[in-house]
């Protein structure tokens, strides 16, 4: 990578960057010499915009010209790259929300404007849509062919495209006439191929080329209906023997072609286009006066969308060069980041920004994967072009040499693309390192997820570290499953997926302490609070404080004041009318030690993470103007990231764990990892298939397609279909692209996963390149070795592996962070503990039965319940007839003192004990001690032919209870295990401690000492 052989400061540089090829080393080498130059030359350091895609990148960026200023002992230059007036670093949205900011009285906003959530912004335009329908009622007849739903998100499309083209029409009855003309020019030409030979017909045949004839002069009068009305009465079609053809074969195959491209519907006929055209010029009305509507609010509040923050500068750009020009001047130098990202629309603020300034602008067209968010790999070739047609003074380089990947990965990446597409070129090699050769595995497996933690595996035992693999998907669900499974063999991973964030149940735990600030007498919200653990009360001292005339909260100041859980909230209640919510808030995370309590629970660092995500937007927010709590909590904490990410993306961890990534391909951006493991290559490209507004900014057209009752659908015209077939493609390309991104994260190894029991599609990765046969294939450069994999989970080795101690406030002793549940202890056939991975709930919540855990849960209710005939009764009314039998059946059995165990017991007990092996954590049903004798009871929704496995657990919580004292060794023990759904209640007898010691296996003994 050598020094730019041109004057930094007089001429603009397009490098073409392919993947690991040092765009970012060569970005902060030009910053540093355009410096130097523009200081000899002016006297002054020089002011520099630089714009990345992320906000990862830019904090990167920021750090890594701060480390170079730093090795140069160069202060001067540190403190002007920290000073945010000199060096402005962010994301285009960042650029683009200071040009907009600092002209907002050109464009008739407020001085002050802000930038909201898309789902914040949409709430706002459904009122105006509401409110427009009601005004004007000829626009009601828009809700017969769309739902309200469907209309605002219509709506919202129609708007930001008037705002970048103002003259946007209906496409014409001419054009929609125009295309099906062509479509029956072409049927007619093919059929005319097989006509001409309708001689050579044998007499079988006469009746179908009659038809065919018909046909054609069908197509020739163009005369759709009749069309229609021919083609269901389409005839079979004879037999035809390839081998004794009755005609030339290829009279035949015009027959086939002329078929499997006609398509002739009621989108081509004369009634589609008149109701196409009355709808559409309906909408477009509809989209003008909401367009009206939509800007006056936004000029008047300042609330804009990123999509109008991009929208506004267009219109700066559009109409206001000469601003555009000063702000533009404010800098002396531009650096462009992750160009083929970006989309026509940004590009053309850009050039307009950039082109009287020198400039750097870096990208990958083969690297391309944001097309839902606009980008089109396509601006960098045309940007190339003109580069290398040497149009002004842009000089073009190229960076093609990977320095990431052993030179055998780089070299068998090379060689795969080749195979797939023309639309990448081959990367040169790493001269400098290793050339042994790598192996490439394909594996193939019944079940995805098996094959990946099958390779997994392979590689821990091999002594790879875990956080020296990566599994990536195109998809999130992938990722769950293999992280559910993932759980069972105990491999250690880290979930990151760009969603799920607000399901956290820490992230649930802090909306209900926020909430409760906002209405504390909110009875649904405090008793989620009051059972987490940071402000607990168990449900029987809920239910002893509460009284049905009055707020839980109430009765809680009333009857519990004393109560040190209630003492805690009340304190923070009054923290907070006096402190405020943030500073309020950190102060009851600290008292209840909720960090502390996160570490040791989840030594990932991923659910602190979290929290700080959280508590900074919240802080954050809390210092905008008009700041409501409510409000807030109302917007479901919706954020923006000027970065596009979504707010529902999980935070990251300072520190990375040690476990496997699983991540989107997306999300991997960037990175690099020893160990790639791809999934997904059995699947078929993600494809818009519908799409019922059809907008080309090109031709100021837009198509939106009207309800047919006859087809009981929406009908897209064929000026839609073919927008859509055309984005089809683009999405196709990308979908290889998305590939390539995949692979080249490699350093030393990579492995394809392909699931064979899904069927092959001709567009899947796996069809689209080359799968070896079974076996080991060497190349000159790598060693490709394709497996078939039947191994079931159960099969699979699981992977034990020391977890290091964490220090943390608590001070735990090391142990106590290895941490299984007493069912995981069963699964392993009680002889020990492995540690376990903590995994997130929402993972667990996917694999729950839902009917057995409302059934769990409502029997789990009782106790309140049974002792009060009024409250049993008014639950027995809200209960299905399957769960009124089964809460019956619970409080009839005789055989065991249920009711007593009810209402004296303990119900839900919760545990965690230390043991020889680690802390095992639990949840009893119920116990109790009736008459001098103990039970242990649990529910049981499943089938009683498992009672031996519902035993082996009782069995762990009787040896649980007595290590914590808790019981009398000299008691008589029972278990009991019922079954409501079959109405059967099975039991075990224990004369004392001793005795069910004797019946205790060596290696349980042995966990308990």
């Amino acid at each position: 990578m050598s020094s730019p052989s041109f004057n930094v400061t007089e001429h603009s540089l397009l490098i073409r960057a392919g993947a690991g090829a040092g765009k970012t080393t060569t970005l902060i080498r030009t910053f540093i010499e355009f410096c130097e130059k523009f200081e000899r030359d002016n006297k002054r350091l020089p002011r520099v915009a630089i714009t990345t895609f992320t906000r990862k990148a830019t904090q990167e960026v920021k750090e890594r010209l701060s480390v170079k200023a730093l090795e140069r002992k160069d202060d001067r230059l540190f403190q002007h790259i920290n000073k945010k007036s000199s060096v402005h670093i962010s994301t285009i949205h960042g650029l683009l929300t200071m040009m907009v900011q600092e002209n907002a009285d050109v464009l008739g906003l407020p001085q002050t404007i802000r930038i909201i959530d898309q789902n914040i912004y949409k709430k706002n335009l459904k009122k105006m849509v509401r409110q427009a329908l009601k005004k004007d009622l000829k626009f009601l007849e828009i809700l017969e062919h769309y739902s309200f739903v469907r209309v605002v998100d219509l709506v919202l499309q129609a708007i930001e495209a008037l705002r970048q083209a103002p003259q946007l029409q209906v496409v014409s009855l001419l054009d929609l006439r125009k295309i099906t003309h062509a479509k029956l020019k072409l049927w007619r030409s093919q059929l005319d191929q097989v006509i001409a030979h309708v001689d050579l017909a044998p007499p079988a045949w006469n009746e179908y080329f009659s038809y065919l004839i018909r046909m054609d002069a069908l197509l020739e009068a163009e005369d759709v209906a009749a069309i229609l009305e021919h083609f269901e009465n389409k005839p079979i079609k004879p037999r035809w023997n390839k081998k004794t053809p009755p005609f030339p074969q290829e009279v035949h195959d015009h027959i086939e072609e002329f078929w499997d491209g006609f398509d002739l519907s009621i989108i081509d006929s004369e009634e589609y286009f008149i109701e196409h055209d009355k709808l559409g010029q309906l909408f477009l009305e509809f989209s003008k006066t909401l367009f009206n509507l939509d800007n006056s609010r936004k000029l008047l509040t300042g609330e804009i969308t990123i999509n109008d923050l991009e929208l506004f500068s267009l219109e700066l750009v559009r109409s206001h060069s000469a601003v555009v020009a000063d702000f533009a001047d404010k800098f002396d130098y531009y650096m462009i980041d992750e160009f083929q990202d970006t989309s026509p629309l940004q590009v053309e603020i850009l050039d307009q920004l950039i082109y009287r300034k020198p400039h750097f602008i870096v990208g990958d067209p083969q690297q391309s994967i944001y097309l839902f968010r606009g980008a089109r790999s396509e601006v960098f070739l045309l940007k190339q072009e003109q580069a290398a047609a040497f149009t002004g003074n842009l000089q073009l380089q190229f960076l093609d040499t990977n320095y990431r990947s052993q030179p055998s990965v780089m070299n068998f990446i090379n060689d795969y693309f080749q195979h797939m597409s023309s639309q990448f070129a081959p990367m040169k090699t790493n001269p400098f390192k290793d050339a042994t050769k790598s192996k490439i595995s394909f594996i193939q497996a019944e079940t995805e997820a098996i094959g990946v933690l099958q390779h997994i595996s392979q590689l821990i035992l091999q002594g790879v570290s875990p956080k020296d693999i990566c599994v990536l998907s195109r998809r999130n669900q992938n990722l769950l499953k293999i992280a559910a499974l993932a759980q069972k063999v105990h491999i250690p991973v880290q979930l990151q997926v760009s969603a799920g964030f607000d399901q956290r149940r820490e992230i649930l735990d802090l909306i209900a302490i926020l909430k409760f600030l906002v209405n504390p007498h909110d009875n649904e919200n405090l008793v989620l609070l009051l059972r987490s653990p940071w402000a607990y009360l168990s449900d029987v001292e809920i239910a002893s404080f509460a009284k049905l005339d009055r707020s839980l909260w109430y009765s809680l100041i009333q009857n519990g004041s004393t109560n040190p859980t209630v003492m805690s909230l009340a304190n923070y209640f009054s923290e907070y009318q006096v402190i405020g919510v943030s500073e309020a808030f950190m102060n009851f995370i600290k008292k209840m030690r909720f960090l502390d309590f996160s570490a040791s629970y989840d030594n990932s660092g991923k659910r602190e993470a979290n929290f700080w995500k959280f508590y900074t937007h919240l802080k954050n927010a809390e210092r905008n103007m008009g700041f409501s709590l409510g409000k807030y909590i109302n917007d479901n904490f919706q954020f923006l990231q000027s970065d596009l990410g979504s707010s529902q993306s999980e935070a990251l961890p300072v520190a990375q764990p040690d476990r496997v990534s699983l991540m989107t391909i997306h999300a991997s951006k960037g990175l690099e990892f020893p160990h790639v493991i791809v999934v997904g290559f059995s699947e078929q490209p993600l494809l818009t298939l519908y799409q019922p507004q059809s907008i080309s900014l090109q031709e100021n057209k837009m198509s939106l397609a009207p309800y047919i009752v006859a087809e009981s659908k929406n009908a897209v015209s064929r000026w839609g279909q073919q927008l859509r077939q055309e984005f089809n493609a683009m999405e196709s390309q990308e979908h290889e692209r998305l590939l390539y991104v995949a692979l080249t994260r490699a350093q030393h190894s990579l492995a394809l996963v392909a699931e064979s029991k899904s069927r092959q599609v001709a567009s899947s990765w796996q069809k689209k390149s080359f799968w070896p046969d079974a076996g080991t294939h060497e190349h000159e450069h790598y060693d490709l070795i394709s497996v078939v994999s039947d191994t079931e989970i159960e099969k699979l080795t699981p992977v034990k592996k020391t977890v290091e101690a964490i220090r943390d406030k608590l001070q735990f002793k090391p142990q106590s962070h290895h941490s299984t549940s007493v069912t995981e202890s069963l699964d392993h056939g009680g002889s020990g503990l492995s540690p376990a991975i903590q995994f997130d709930q929402k993972i667990l919540d996917i694999l729950k039965a839902k009917k057995g855990t409302d059934l769990h849960r409502l029997f789990e209710s009782l106790q309140i319940f049974s002792g009060d005939p009024a409250m049993m009764e008014n639950l027995n009314q809200r209960l299905n007839p399957e769960q009124k039998k089964s809460v019956q059946y619970l409080l009839s059995v005789t055989d065991v003192p249920i009711r007593k165990i009810i209402e004296f017991g303990h119900v839900e007990f919760g545990f965690g004990l230390q043991t020889n092996r680690g802390v095992l954590q639990g949840q009893i049903d119920l116990w109790g001690v009736v008459a001098g004798e103990i039970y242990i009871l649990d529910y049981k929704t499943g089938s009683s032919a498992y009672f031996e496995k519902a035993y082996q657990q009782l069995l762990f919580y009787a040896h649980c209870l007595y290590k914590m004292n808790l019981l009398d060794f000299a008691a008589p023990l029972n278990f009991v295990v019922t079954y409501p759904l079959e109405a059967k209640t099975l039991s075990r007898q224990f004369i004392n401690f001793a005795d069910l010691s004797k019946k205790t296996s060596p290696e349980i003994l042995d966990l308990f000492g």
